[in-house]
Parts: C-alpha cells; sequence; structure tokens
C-alpha cells in the first residue's frame, strides 16, 4: 500500500497481507503486515500495531493526534531518523528486544506498558521526551534487564508522575517529575537540569555522579 496523497477525515484504514510500504495521512491507521514506511506517516486519530505485525519507520516521522498502541505487533526503529510523536503510548503481549535501537519517540499523554510479559519496551539507543502540558503518567512493569528506559527526558514545562518502579540508564529532568510513595526509579545516571523539579516522594536511586542543578523535594536520592 504504497500511495501519496491527503486521507484526512475519509474513516480507518487497515494495512494487511504481506510485507507492506506506506506513506499517507490516515484518520486512524491499523496495521495487520509487515509495513515499511517510505514517507512521513500521519494519523489524526489512533494507530494499532496488533497481531504479529509490524511498523518499520526507516528514518521517517510518524505523528499520533491521539493513540498509538503497539499490541501483540512491533515497532521497529533503527534508523537515526526515525520519530514518533503521539500522544498517549502503550506496548503490550509483544517483544521489541532488538527493535528499538534509534530514533526517539515523543510523548505528550501518558507511557505504559500493559505488563504481559518482559519484553515489552526494551530500547538499546531509542530515546523517550516526555514533553506534554498537561499531567503525564508513566505506568511501568520494569526490570533492570527487561522493560525499562534507555534514555528518558521530561522536557521543561512537562510534569509527570509515576506510582511504579522504573529503572532508567540514562535520566534527565528538566521539567517536573514525581514519585509517588509507592514508586521507585532505579537509574544509572541522573541529572537534574535549572528549572527542574524531582518531587520524590517515593524511593529514587541512581550511581554517582548525581547532577543537581535544579530542585530536589521530598526524601533524599539514594545515591551508590
Amino acid at each position: 500500500f504504497d500511495v501519496i496523497g491527503n486521507a484526512v477525515g475519509i474513516g480507518s484504514f487497515t494495512l494487511s497481507g504481506g510485507a507492506t510500504s506506506v506513506r499517507w495521512k490516515f484518520s486512524n491507521l491499523n496495521v495487520r503486515s509487515r509495513a515499511v514506511a517510505t514517507n512521513a506517516i500521519i494519523a489524526t486519530g489512533v494507530v494499532a500495531i496488533p497481531d504479529s505485525a509490524s511498523l518499520t519507520l526507516s528514518g521517517f516521522t510518524l505523528t499520533v493526534g491521539e493513540d498509538l498502541s503497539v499490541v501483540g505487533g512491533t515497532l521497529i526503529m533503527n534508523n537515526p531518523n526515525d520519530v514518533v510523536v503521539t500522544r498517549n503510548i502503550a506496548f503490550g503481549n509483544t517483544n521489541e528486544t532488538g527493535k528499538l535501537l534509534a530514533g526517539l519517540i515523543r510523548v505528550s499523554g501518558n507511557f505504559l506498558t500493559l505488563c504481559y510479559n518482559d519484553t515489552e519496551f526494551t530500547p538499546n539507543g531509542t530515546r523517550v521526551v516526555m514533553n506534554g502540558t498537561a499531567l503525564q503518567q508513566i505506568q511501568m512493569c520494569s526490570t533492570p534487564t527487561g522493560n525499562r528506559f534507555g534514555d528518558l527526558t521530561i522536557s521543561a514545562g512537562a510534569n509527570v508522575s509515576t506510582s511504579d518502579v522504573i529503572y532508567i540508564d540514562t535520566f534527565t529532568i528538566s521539567g517536573t517529575m514525581t514519585v509517588n510513595a509507592t514508586g521507585i526509579v532505579d537509574t544509572r545516571v541522573l541529572t537534574i537540569t535549572a528549572g527542574g523539579v524531582l518531587n520524590n516522594n517515593g524511593i529514587t536511586r541512581t550511581n554517582l555522579p548525581f547532577v543537581n542543578n535544579g530542585t530536589l523535594a521530598g526524601r533524599p536520592v539514594v545515591q551508590r
């Protein structure tokens, strides 16, 4: 399915069959094949990648107006120019091991893993930036070697909270991050930039050196 054009507001599309290339603008997109982007993809509503399907970005940008659901299928980002821009994003019942090697995911809403297994979100090069203007949540079943963030940034102006256990390799806070009472954030590298705020009502652990040029409220950070 390789079409150049503008199809805003004409309904939902399902891609099925064998290997498929896609370059178009949709209301909703349901990927049920091995789809490969050949240009930027824009969906004003929802994009779903279910049931062993896959979407390879191949250096292009996927923009999703509402929700990106990767449940059963896989999102493949192995090009440094790969970009996902979405409101909410959910990974579930999938194996993303070796599939998230580069690029950037920008989330203005909530980030979720659905806790079917420990391979739902396992980036090794793909960065995540939380950049919403309303309160955002991270809900994740995280382990040191399985579901985790490789590189997570809370942008200036963003306000993010979590009540879960989250493992992060590199964590930069330029906005506001709240670790709720039941939350545990374990990171190898933690930086709070000027203007950044960490409300640590739970447990936050990091390796040394811990760089704090912003505000730390609540409990002290456990430094290893």
